[in-house]
């Protein structure tokens, strides 16, 4: 008999259900979220040309500590940057042609 009431009850229910009104449920929402970045990579380098070794590594130091002057005001630290590259250059002159410009003809 029990299960005859909860059978009756449920039929009950689902009758009100049918006779009542539908009211829509509209949910909406927006979410936003922002974090520091934890890994960026990147290459960045400076070059020079000189005519001695020496004054092109000085042109290069002073470039490259701007470079870092300015990585480190946006925030990234010392311990972030490392150099992965370097290279050193020499381009010998070259031998002028003979008849050509500059041998006076």
């Amino acid at each position: 008999m029990e299960c005859f009431y909860r059978w009756m009850r449920r039929a009950a229910f689902a009758a009100a259900l049918a006779e009542a009104p539908l009211r829509p449920i509209a949910v909406s929402g927006l979410g936003q979220v922002s974090v520091k970045p934890y890994v960026a990579r990147t290459s960045l380098g400076v070059r020079s040309s000189a005519p001695t070794v020496a004054e092109a590594m000085k042109e290069n130091r002073s470039a490259m500590s701007q470079v870092l002057a300015s990585l480190r005001e946006v925030g990234i630290e010392d311990r972030g940057v490392r150099t992965t590259h370097f290279a050193l250059n020499y381009d010998p002159p070259q031998p002028r042609e003979k008849g050509g410009k500059g041998e006076g003809k």
